[in-house]
Protein backbone atom coordinates (compact mmCIF):
# COMPACT_ATOMS: atom_id res chain seq x y z
CA UNK A 1 0.00 0.00 0.00
CA UNK A 2 1.35 3.40 -0.94
CA UNK A 3 0.52 6.72 0.68
CA UNK A 4 1.04 10.09 -0.94
CA UNK A 5 3.07 12.62 0.95
CA UNK A 6 2.81 16.35 0.30
CA UNK A 7 5.75 18.47 1.42
CA UNK A 8 6.31 22.22 1.21
CA UNK A 9 9.65 23.52 -0.01
CA UNK A 10 9.50 26.89 1.75
CA UNK A 11 11.40 28.38 -1.17
CA UNK A 12 10.83 30.90 -3.95
CA UNK A 13 13.42 31.44 -6.64
CA UNK A 14 14.16 35.15 -6.98
CA UNK A 15 15.76 34.53 -10.38
CA UNK A 16 12.32 33.94 -11.85
CA UNK A 17 9.84 36.73 -12.46
CA UNK A 18 7.40 37.01 -9.58
CA UNK A 19 5.03 38.83 -11.93
CA UNK A 20 4.31 35.69 -13.95
CA UNK A 21 6.77 36.50 -16.74
CA UNK A 22 8.27 33.02 -16.78
CA UNK A 23 4.84 31.38 -16.78
CA UNK A 24 3.95 33.50 -19.81
CA UNK A 25 7.20 32.52 -21.52
CA UNK A 26 6.46 28.79 -21.12
CA UNK A 27 3.00 29.27 -22.61
CA UNK A 28 4.41 31.20 -25.56
CA UNK A 29 7.10 28.59 -26.23
CA UNK A 30 4.54 25.77 -26.23
CA UNK A 31 2.25 27.68 -28.58
CA UNK A 32 5.13 28.35 -30.94
CA UNK A 33 6.30 24.73 -30.77
CA UNK A 34 2.84 23.47 -31.72
CA UNK A 35 2.71 25.79 -34.71
CA UNK A 36 6.22 24.97 -35.92
CA UNK A 37 5.58 21.22 -35.75
CA UNK A 38 2.24 21.77 -37.53
CA UNK A 39 4.02 23.61 -40.33
CA UNK A 40 6.65 20.86 -40.56
CA UNK A 41 3.96 18.17 -41.02
CA UNK A 42 2.09 20.20 -43.65
CA UNK A 43 -0.81 21.40 -41.49
CA UNK A 44 -2.33 24.88 -41.51
CA UNK A 45 -0.55 26.20 -38.41
CA UNK A 46 -3.00 29.09 -38.01
CA UNK A 47 -5.57 26.62 -36.71
CA UNK A 48 -3.21 25.02 -34.18
CA UNK A 49 -3.07 26.82 -30.84
CA UNK A 50 -1.54 24.14 -28.63
CA UNK A 51 -0.12 20.64 -28.91
CA UNK A 52 -3.50 19.03 -28.19
CA UNK A 53 -5.21 20.18 -31.44
CA UNK A 54 -2.10 19.02 -33.28
CA UNK A 55 -2.57 15.52 -31.83
CA UNK A 56 -6.23 15.52 -32.82
CA UNK A 57 -5.57 16.80 -36.35
CA UNK A 58 -2.98 14.08 -37.00
CA UNK A 59 -4.71 11.36 -34.95
CA UNK A 60 -1.58 10.96 -32.85
CA UNK A 61 -1.34 9.33 -29.44
CA UNK A 62 1.04 10.85 -26.84
CA UNK A 63 3.96 8.70 -28.03
CA UNK A 64 3.39 9.83 -31.62
CA UNK A 65 3.39 13.44 -30.49
CA UNK A 66 6.65 13.00 -28.59
CA UNK A 67 8.28 11.31 -31.59
CA UNK A 68 7.27 14.12 -33.94
CA UNK A 69 8.34 16.85 -31.53
CA UNK A 70 11.78 15.26 -31.25
CA UNK A 71 11.98 14.80 -35.01
CA UNK A 72 10.87 18.25 -36.15
CA UNK A 73 12.26 20.63 -33.51
CA UNK A 74 16.00 21.21 -33.09
CA UNK A 75 17.58 21.41 -29.66
CA UNK A 76 19.09 24.89 -30.01
CA UNK A 77 16.91 27.86 -29.03
CA UNK A 78 14.95 29.42 -31.88
CA UNK A 79 15.06 33.11 -32.72
CA UNK A 80 12.03 35.19 -33.59
CA UNK A 81 13.26 35.55 -37.15
CA UNK A 82 13.74 31.80 -37.60
CA UNK A 83 10.24 31.02 -36.36
CA UNK A 84 8.68 33.71 -38.53
CA UNK A 85 10.52 32.30 -41.54
CA UNK A 86 9.33 28.72 -40.86
CA UNK A 87 5.73 29.85 -40.44
CA UNK A 88 5.73 32.61 -43.00
CA UNK A 89 4.22 34.71 -40.23
CA UNK A 90 3.96 38.48 -40.05
CA UNK A 91 5.13 40.59 -37.11
CA UNK A 92 1.51 40.96 -36.04
CA UNK A 93 0.86 37.22 -36.17
CA UNK A 94 4.01 36.47 -34.19
CA UNK A 95 3.11 39.06 -31.56
CA UNK A 96 -0.37 37.60 -31.18
CA UNK A 97 1.08 34.13 -30.59
CA UNK A 98 3.62 35.06 -27.91
CA UNK A 99 1.31 37.42 -26.01
CA UNK A 100 3.09 38.82 -22.96
CA UNK A 101 6.25 36.75 -23.36
CA UNK A 102 9.48 38.70 -22.97
CA UNK A 103 11.71 36.04 -24.57
CA UNK A 104 14.21 36.87 -27.27
CA UNK A 105 15.03 33.21 -27.88
CA UNK A 106 12.67 30.26 -27.54
CA UNK A 107 13.48 26.74 -26.31
CA UNK A 108 10.75 25.08 -28.34
CA UNK A 109 12.07 21.52 -28.31
CA UNK A 110 12.67 21.30 -24.57
CA UNK A 111 9.26 22.76 -23.70
CA UNK A 112 7.38 20.58 -26.17
CA UNK A 113 9.31 17.44 -25.21
CA UNK A 114 8.26 18.04 -21.60
CA UNK A 115 4.58 18.53 -22.45
CA UNK A 116 4.47 15.58 -24.84
CA UNK A 117 6.45 13.47 -22.39
CA UNK A 118 4.05 14.30 -19.57
CA UNK A 119 1.11 13.24 -21.73
CA UNK A 120 2.89 9.96 -22.46
CA UNK A 121 3.68 9.45 -18.78
CA UNK A 122 0.03 10.02 -17.80
CA UNK A 123 -1.02 7.39 -20.32
CA UNK A 124 1.63 4.99 -18.96
CA UNK A 125 0.55 5.69 -15.37
CA UNK A 126 -3.07 4.92 -16.26
CA UNK A 127 -2.02 1.77 -18.10
CA UNK A 128 -0.11 0.48 -15.07
CA UNK A 129 -3.04 1.25 -12.76
CA UNK A 130 -5.41 -0.65 -15.05
CA UNK A 131 -3.21 -3.60 -16.01
CA UNK A 132 -0.59 -4.04 -13.27
CA UNK A 133 -1.65 -2.07 -10.17
CA UNK A 134 0.89 -3.79 -7.93
CA UNK A 135 3.71 -2.26 -9.98
CA UNK A 136 4.20 0.68 -7.64
CA UNK A 137 7.88 0.93 -8.56
CA UNK A 138 6.83 1.60 -12.15
CA UNK A 139 4.53 4.38 -10.96
CA UNK A 140 7.29 5.85 -8.82
CA UNK A 141 9.69 5.80 -11.76
CA UNK A 142 7.20 7.87 -13.78
CA UNK A 143 6.96 10.43 -10.97
CA UNK A 144 10.74 10.74 -10.87
CA UNK A 145 10.94 11.10 -14.65
CA UNK A 146 8.29 13.79 -14.46
CA UNK A 147 10.30 15.81 -11.95
CA UNK A 148 13.48 15.50 -13.99
CA UNK A 149 11.60 16.77 -17.03
CA UNK A 150 10.13 19.68 -15.08
CA UNK A 151 13.64 20.53 -13.90
CA UNK A 152 15.64 20.02 -17.09
CA UNK A 153 13.16 20.52 -19.95
CA UNK A 154 10.47 22.86 -18.65
CA UNK A 155 12.86 24.64 -16.27
CA UNK A 156 10.33 25.39 -13.53
CA UNK A 157 11.96 23.69 -10.55
CA UNK A 158 14.21 25.35 -7.99
CA UNK A 159 17.08 24.14 -5.82
CA UNK A 160 14.86 23.66 -2.76
CA UNK A 161 12.42 21.46 -4.67
CA UNK A 162 15.23 19.43 -6.21
CA UNK A 163 16.81 18.92 -2.79
CA UNK A 164 13.50 18.01 -1.17
CA UNK A 165 12.50 15.46 -3.81
CA UNK A 166 15.94 13.84 -3.55
CA UNK A 167 15.71 13.69 0.24
CA UNK A 168 12.30 12.04 -0.10
CA UNK A 169 13.75 9.42 -2.46
CA UNK A 170 16.73 8.87 -0.18
CA UNK A 171 14.42 8.04 2.72
CA UNK A 172 12.18 5.59 0.93
CA UNK A 173 9.86 7.41 -1.47
CA UNK A 174 9.28 5.35 -4.61
CA UNK A 175 8.87 8.58 -6.56
CA UNK A 176 8.81 12.30 -5.86
CA UNK A 177 8.05 15.36 -7.99
CA UNK A 178 7.08 19.00 -7.65
CA UNK A 179 3.40 19.83 -7.98
CA UNK A 180 1.74 22.97 -9.27
CA UNK A 181 3.30 25.42 -11.68
CA UNK A 182 6.77 25.31 -10.12
CA UNK A 183 9.15 28.15 -9.16
CA UNK A 184 8.62 27.11 -5.52
CA UNK A 185 5.77 25.38 -3.74
CA UNK A 186 5.25 21.74 -2.86
CA UNK A 187 6.21 18.20 -3.78
CA UNK A 188 4.30 14.94 -3.76
CA UNK A 189 5.90 11.60 -3.00
CA UNK A 190 4.78 7.96 -3.18
CA UNK A 191 5.73 6.30 0.09
CA UNK A 192 5.15 2.68 1.18
CA UNK A 193 2.58 2.80 3.99
CA UNK A 194 4.67 0.81 6.44
CA UNK A 195 7.48 3.42 6.48
CA UNK A 196 5.40 6.61 6.52
CA UNK A 197 6.11 7.54 10.15
CA UNK A 198 9.85 6.97 9.80
CA UNK A 199 9.83 8.76 6.45
CA UNK A 200 8.26 11.88 7.97
CA UNK A 201 10.79 11.92 10.80
CA UNK A 202 13.78 11.53 8.47
CA UNK A 203 12.55 14.16 6.01
CA UNK A 204 12.06 16.56 8.89
CA UNK A 205 15.59 15.91 10.18
CA UNK A 206 17.18 16.31 6.75
CA UNK A 207 15.22 19.25 5.36
CA UNK A 208 13.17 21.16 7.94
CA UNK A 209 15.24 20.88 11.12
CA UNK A 210 18.27 22.71 9.59
CA UNK A 211 15.87 25.62 8.88
CA UNK A 212 14.90 25.63 12.59
CA UNK A 213 11.40 24.39 11.84
CA UNK A 214 10.19 22.23 14.72
CA UNK A 215 8.80 18.75 14.18
CA UNK A 216 5.35 19.88 15.37
CA UNK A 217 5.34 22.82 12.97
CA UNK A 218 6.57 20.68 10.10
CA UNK A 219 3.91 18.02 10.60
CA UNK A 220 1.11 20.53 11.06
CA UNK A 221 2.00 22.94 8.25
CA UNK A 222 4.37 21.27 5.79
CA UNK A 223 4.03 17.48 5.80
CA UNK A 224 0.69 15.87 4.97
CA UNK A 225 -0.19 12.21 4.45
CA UNK A 226 -3.02 11.24 2.12
CA UNK A 227 -4.13 8.08 0.33
CA UNK A 228 -4.88 7.63 -3.39
CA UNK A 229 -8.57 7.92 -4.16
CA UNK A 230 -10.85 8.56 -7.17
CA UNK A 231 -10.82 12.06 -8.60
CA UNK A 232 -13.70 14.51 -8.85
CA UNK A 233 -16.73 13.23 -10.74
CA UNK A 234 -20.37 14.01 -11.43
CA UNK A 235 -22.74 11.95 -9.30
CA UNK A 236 -26.01 11.06 -11.00
CA UNK A 237 -29.00 9.98 -8.96
CA UNK A 238 -31.97 8.03 -10.23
Amino acid sequence: VVSTQSTGSSGINAEYGADGTDFNNRVAECRLAARVVAAKVQLDWTGINTLRPLMVAKNWNPDDLLQNVEEHLHSEPYTKEEIMDILGASEEQFASIIGKSSNEKFRLRDRAVHVAGEAARVAQFRRICDEDPSNVHGLGKLLNESHMSLKDKYDVSIEELNNLTQICRDYGALGSRLVGAGFGGCTISMVPKHIVEKFICEVWKAYYKPMEISFDEATSQHLFVTAPCPGACVMKTA
